[in-house]
């Protein structure tokens, strides 16, 4: 399973940089999970959301695990999904039917800038389809 890595550049502004990951399973399902920023550009101390999509991918239940340098910023989002430890956030989500549920925003996560510098933002994970089979990660190009 490859790494998704979104990488921030705060020089008193924060850059965002990310990639996409291509997900396919054995049966030749498919699907693209983003990490971007709300904000090409952030000040020291400004909030700014980082989300994950998933481009109208059918998914069933997912378990995330999105890293970040908690000494460059600090996670605001506090919900039931989410469990936010030091430097991870954990994400879990599952449809209540069992069924695939056509997804575009799985998570927006709030984060506040704090000092200056490159913070990196990097997710992973587990995806299942509806039969309880992993979609498995494949890495594509880099996205600006």
């Amino acid at each position: 399973m490859k790494n998704k890595v979104l990488k921030l550049i705060i020089f008193l502004m924060i850059i965002c940089i990310g990639t996409k990951i291509n997900v396919a399973s054995a049966a030749e399902e498919s699907a693209n999970i983003s990490l971007n920023a709300s904000s090409e550009k952030v000040a020291n101390n400004e909030k700014f959301e980082i989300m994950v999509g998933a481009d109208n991918s059918s998914i069933a239940a997912c378990t995330l695990w999105i890293y970040y340098e908690n000494e460059k910023v600090e996670c605001n989002t506090n919900n039931g999904n989410i469990n936010v430890l030091e430097n991870k956030i954990i994400y879990t989500w599952y449809s209540n039917s069992g069924k695939n549920k056509t997804m575009n925003d799985i998570l927006n996560l709030e984060f506040t800038a704090k000092n200056e510098g490159i913070a990196t933002f990097a997710i992973t994970g587990e995806i299942y389809n509806e039969n309880g089979e992993e979609i498995v990660y494949t890495a594509d190009e880099e996205v600006t």
